[in-house]
Order: C-alpha cells, then structure tokens, then sequence
C-alpha cells in the first residue's frame, strides 16, 4: 500500500470515528490523540525511504518515467533555503509538510479552549447522573464566572440526578 494513501485511511478513521453518535468530547480527544500519534511515526526517515522505494518500483513496474525535479524557479532571497537537489529530496520536504500539516491541523481543533469547555460541560452532566462532580462543576463555573449561580447549578443536577434515578427505578419494574 502507497503511503499518502495510509495517511488518508488514518484520517478518514478519524473523521468517521468522531462522527459516532455515541462519541464523547473526551473520547473524540482521546481518538483525534492516537491519530496524530501514528501519524508522527509515518515522519521518519525509514518509512519515507520505503514510500520512495516503492513509488520507484511502481514507476517502473507501469513504465512511467521516476519522479524528476519541477522546473526550477527563483527563489526570493527574504525566504532563503535552496531548492533541492534531487527528487527524492524534494518529495521528501513535501511529504514532510504534508504530515505536518495534517497533525497540526488535528491539534489545533482539539486543544481549542472552547473544546475543554464543551469537554467539561458533558462530563460535568455524565457525572451528575453517576458520581461526584465538583470538579467538573467548578471548571464549568470558572469558564462561565457570573453567568449562573454556583449552588442553584449543583442543586438542580442533584435534583435532575433523583429524577433520573427514580425514572430508571420505573423503567426497571415496568420490564
């Protein structure tokens, strides 16, 4: 299998994956985590030598002619570098970029500070329901400082939580 095509299965896996309906905010971080994380290991050396030595050996295997350099083009002095010297060496910086790219992109949209809060929200209402909450709650409470009241907050999930657990009783007996 060609590489770029791993990466996109990875990625897809991702987008699939998050689109679950049954998929919490932690788990979707959790999940978004491993994807970068196997991405990172398909950036070294030893895996881009593979790709290359695979993609020569299909070129040949098809008849088409080896990956060759684009035409060269100036360079402004302001961006520096020099352009590369072979075509390995090229598609090498472009499949770095490339994976590089793709993983930033992903962090970026789980490290977001409105995404900890809507992570916070939902185990603050897992939680509720379950067990204690006090931490979820407070983090709750920091983002949204004076937009609701603290005590009457954890006394209407108590409440919701005799409720539920009471609505639960009767599901149970009625079966």
């Amino acid at each position: 299998m060609i590489l770029p095509c791993m990466i996109v299965r990875h990625t897809d896996n991702l987008s699939k994956t998050l689109q679950s309906t049954t998929m919490s905010a932690a788990e979707g971080q959790q999940v978004a985590g491993m994807t970068v994380s196997t991405l990172q290991h398909l950036r070294s050396d030893d895996v881009f030598d593979a790709f290359w030595s695979k993609v020569c050996g299909k070129a040949k295997q098809w008849r088409v002619n080896e990956p060759e350099l684009p035409r060269r083009r100036k360079i402004p002095k302001r961006f520096g570098g020099a352009f590369p010297d072979t075509p390995k060496s090229y598609y090498r910086q472009a499949y770095y970029e490339g994976i590089d790219l793709i993983t930033n992109c992903i962090q970026e949209r789980f490290t977001q500070e409105g995404y900890a809060t809507y992570s916070s929200i939902e185990a603050l209402l897992v939680k509720a329901y379950q067990q204690d909450f006090e931490t979820e709650l407070a983090a709750v409470c920091a983002f949204y400082s004076d937009d609701f009241d603290k005590s009457l907050l954890h006394v209407q999930l108590d409440m919701s939580r005799s409720l539920f657990c009471s609505n639960s009783t009767e599901q149970v007996i009625k079966r």
